[in-house]
């Protein structure tokens, strides 16, 4: 009688072990599947900045090849260089006078004592 405490023993601690590992396993795998979730995450945040980038690197594309063609050139030229086509006719406009205020017309200043003294009695 004394064997078959003994092996139930036995089988209890190996129960209690196998708990724990089981345990165990299960918890590092926990870990591991969070870990896996914030990769696929992460690589969906830069697969988003990927796109972005591609979109500005597309636009930047577009705009370089803009830039090296002879209307851009000439337009640039135009605008901020002044220069102009060979075609192009200048006209020179005489400047526009400016009127100047004679010195009758100025008016009177009267001090600010006489204006609340008219705001109040007159």
């Amino acid at each position: 009688m004394h064997k078959t405490v003994n092996q139930e023993g036995k089988y209890s601690w190996l129960i209690i072990f196998l708990l724990c590992l089981t345990l165990f396993i299960f918890g590092n795998n926990i870990s591991q599947i969070k870990q896996v979730i914030t990769l696929l995450r992460q690589e969906k945040d830069i697969d988003n900045q990927l796109g972005k980038a591609r979109d500005k690197n597309n636009a930047l594309k577009e705009e370089i090849s803009y830039i090296q063609t002879e209307d851009f050139i000439k337009k640039e030229a135009r605008e901020k260089l002044g220069l102009g086509d060979s075609n192009d006719v200048a006209y020179i406009l005489p400047p526009i006078p400016t009127i100047v205020p004679s010195s009758q017309e100025t008016p009177k200043t009267v001090p600010n004592w006489e204006q609340w003294l008219n705001r109040f009695i007159y």
